[in-house]
């Protein structure tokens, strides 16, 4: 910088530039019921940073939405539904601390089991009236003064093909 004084303004633009991102291991993305999903956050950052932890998350919800043409009871039903939780799963893979300048990657395993024993995961499907959808979110919580970082990354949920044995 040409001055040796950096405004307020100035002073938090140089606070937020952190870049983080996602990435998942496998190139497909592509995961089963009951696998473990694992992969590598990596964040970039201009200069050291200070954090208050990172935390890994994967949602899975079920989203439906009718058309504004249908009415009737079903649709006063529906339309007041909330998306219904499939998997909610949280990590912290981080503890509070100090990044270093530069890239760091932060490997993880997180298991990919529904909330309930008793269910199992739908595959994912957009569709026009039902989202199946499935999320991994990362949050790197910072100070009061800084904001935190998050960012997400959707992978597909897929039924394992059964091969039927011969009698």
């Amino acid at each position: 910088m040409a001055s040796k004084h950096m405004t307020g303004e100035d002073k938090a633009r140089a606070l937020t530039k952190i870049e983080q991102g996602v990435s998942v291991i496998r190139v497909a993305a592509e995961f089963h019921d009951s696998e473990t999903v694992s992969g590598v956050v990596v964040v970039d950052s201009r200069s050291d940073t200070r954090h208050d932890g990172i935390t890994l998350t994967i949602d899975g919800l079920v989203n439906i939405q009718l058309s504004p043409r249908s009415a009737g009871l079903l649709e006063s039903i529906v339309s007041s539904s909330k998306p219904i939780p499939l998997v909610s799963h949280s990590a912290e893979i981080a503890k509070s601390g100090k990044l270093p300048a530069g890239q760091t990657e932060i490997p993880f395993e997180l298991p990919l089991v529904p909330r309930s024993a008793s269910k199992t995961l739908y595959e994912t499907y957009h569709g026009i009236y039902i989202t199946v959808h499935y999320c991994l979110r990362c949050d790197l919580k910072r100070s009061l003064l800084a904001k935190d970082v998050n960012k997400s990354q959707e992978f597909i949920v897929e039924y394992k093909v059964c091969t039927p044995t011969p009698l």
